[in-house]
C-alpha cells in the first residue's frame, strides 16, 4: 500500500473537499504531481483478420473460441469491428455477426433458415452486404444489412447465383454472377475496407490502475484516473420530455467534415444533492470492483455517477491534436429539474477523482484475509462508441489482512493495461 494503511485518512477527506473547491488551474496543478503518469500514445494497428481452423485471428490475438466455424471475415472501415460468417455445429444455416476486433460486443446481423455468405462492408461504414440462398432452395441473392442491426433488404434477385458482392471506390454495390462451373468463391482474410467519406473522431478512454490507497474504517479509497486519448470527446447530451422523467443520454461524435452523429441509448442521468456540488451524473461511467485472484466478483462499488468535464489536461501529450478545454459547464449544478444537459471530455482531458470523494470506496467489512484484484473499468457496460475497447480496464493484485477488526492493505503488482493483474 501507498504509506502506511490508514495513515492520512484525513488529509485525503480535507484534500477532496478540497478539490471540489479549489480553482481549475490550481487543481490541475496538483493533480499532475499526484497522478501516476499514463501509458504512450495509443493507434489502432493495421493487422490483418484471418480465419483459422474455425475461429477469427487479429494478428496473433484469437478473437472467436467456439465450437462453431467462423469464416470469410471483412474489416469495417475504421477497423473497429468485423463482419464474419457463424455456422454453428452440425447445422445447416449460417449467419452474419459482427465482433469487435478485441473479441468483444458480438451481435447477430441476419436469422432464418438460410445460407449466408461472403459479406462485403461498406465504405462509408453504414451497411453490409452480402450474399444469401434459402435453405428450401433456389439461387444466391445479394442482400445488405444495416451494420447496428436492422431488417436485410433485397438488392440484386434473378435466377442466377450472385456472389461476390462488393463496393467500388465510389461506394457502389457491385457483384458477379457464378457461371455454370466456376469455383465457389472463397475468402479467408482480409487486410481493410477503404473508407469513403468522412471518418468518425472517437473517444478512446485509458483506465489507469487504482493509485492513492487509503483506508478509513473498513472501507479501501482510491484515486481513479481516465485520460481520452482519442482523435474527437466524449460528448453526452442528456434530455427528457417531463420533469418527472428519466434523463436519457445520447452520445454526439463528431466527423472529419464538421458534422455530427449520434447514438441514441448512451445510459442515463440522475440528479445528485450533495453538501459540495449538486449537479447531474452520468452513471456508470467507471466502476470499481474487489475480485478474487481468480476473477470472482467480491464487492462493487456504490458510486453514484460522474459529471465529465475537461478539468485536468493530464493527458495532452498522448493525443496528436491537444486544443484545449471546450467542456467546461457544470452539470446543470443545483438545476434537479432540468430538461437537458450536456457534459464531456476532451481529447488530452482526464476525469479525476480522489480517494473517499463521493463514493471512492469499496466496503471490506466481511471480506476474509487473502490475495484480491483491485479492478478499475471505464465504459464498463459499453454503451459509449469509442475508437477501442481493449484498454478500458487496469488493476493492482493486492493483500488483505486483518489485525483488531481493522484491514490492512499491501500492493503487490500494479497492471495498467488489464483487469487480470
Amino acid at each position: 500500500m501507498e504509506g502506511r494503511a490508514g495513515s492520512g485518512v484525513r488529509g485525503l477527506r480535507l484534500l477532496a473537499v478540497a478539490l471540489a473547491l479549489t480553482p481549475l488551474p490550481l487543481v490541475a496543478a496538483l493533480a499532475a504531481v499526484l497522478v501516476p503518469g499514463g501509458a504512450e500514445a495509443r493507434a489502432l494497428p493495421k493487422l490483418p483478420v484471418t480465419a483459422r481452423e474455425g475461429d477469427l485471428w487479429v494478428g496473433a490475438l484469437r478473437i472467436t473460441t467456439t465450437p462453431a466455424e467462423d469464416m470469410e471475415p471483412d474489416w469495417s472501415p475504421d477497423r473497429r469491428r468485423i463482419v464474419f460468417v457463424r455456422q454453428n455445429a452440425g447445422k445447416r444455416p449460417s449467419s452474419l455477426y459482427v465482433v469487435r476486433r478485441d473479441g468483444g460486443g458480438l451481435m447477430q446481423l441476419t436469422r432464418g433458415q438460410q445460407a449466408v455468405a461472403m459479406p462485403a462492408w461498406s465504405p462509408d461504414g453504414r451497411r453490409i452486404a452480402y450474399a444469401a440462398s434459402p435453405l428450401a432452395g433456389g439461387s444466391f441473392d445479394i442482400w445488405s444489412v444495416p451494420a447496428v442491426g436492422g431488417w436485410p433488404r433485397l438488392e440484386v434477385g434473378g435466377e442466377a447465383e450472385q456472389v461476390s458482392p462488393s463496393w467500388s471506390a465510389a461506394g457502389k454495390l457491385v457483384h458477379r454472377v457464378l457461371q455454370p462451373g466456376d469455383p465457389w468463391p472463397q475468402k479467408v482474410s482480409d487486410v481493410g475496407t477503404p473508407l469513403l467519406g468522412p471518418r468518425e473522431l472517437l473517444p478512446d478512454f485509458d483506465q489507469r490502475a487504482p493509485f492513492r490507497l487509503a483506508l478509513a474504517g473498513t472501507k479501501l479509497g482510491f484515486a481513479s484516473a481516465t485520460d481520452n486519448v482519442g482523435e474527437g470527446p466524449i460528448w453526452v447530451r442528456g434530455t427528457r420530455s417531463l420533469p418527472s422523467a428519466p434523463m436519457n443520454a445520447q452520445q454526439l461524435v463528431r466527423l472529419s467534415d464538421g458534422s455530427v452523429r449520434s447514438y441514441e441509448d448512451a445510459g442515463r442521468l440522475r440528479y445528485t444533492p450533495e453538501s459540495t456540488h449538486s449537479h447531474w451524473h452520468l452513471l456508470d461511467f467507471q466502476r470499481y470492483e474487489l475480485r478474487t485472484a481468480e476473477g470472482e466478483l467480491v464487492v462493487r462499488d456504490r458510486k453514484s455517477g460522474f459529471c465529465l468535464a475537461d478539468h485536468y489536461g493530464l493527458a495532452a501529450g498522448r493525443v496528436a491534436l491537444f486544443t484545449g478545454p471546450r467542456f467546461l459547464g457544470n452539470c446543470a449544478a443545483y438545476e434537479p429539474g432540468a430538461m437537458s444537459v450536456e457534459q464531456g471530455t476532451s481529447p488530452g482531458y482526464t476525469d479525476l477523482y480522489p480517494a473517499h470523494f463521493h463514493g471512492q470506496n469499496l466496503e471490506l467489512r466481511g471480506v476474509p484475509e487473502g490475495v484480491y484484484l483491485l479492478v478499475h473499468r471505464a465504459n464498463a457496460e459499453e454503451r459509449l462508441e469509442e475508437l477501442d475497447y481493449a484498454n478500458n480496464a487496469a488493476s493492482l493484485r493486492i493483500r488483505l489482512t486483518w489485525s483488531g477488526g481493522s484491514p490492512h492493505v499491501e500492493t503487490l503488482r500494479t497492471c495498467t493495461g488489464s483487469a487480470d493483474c
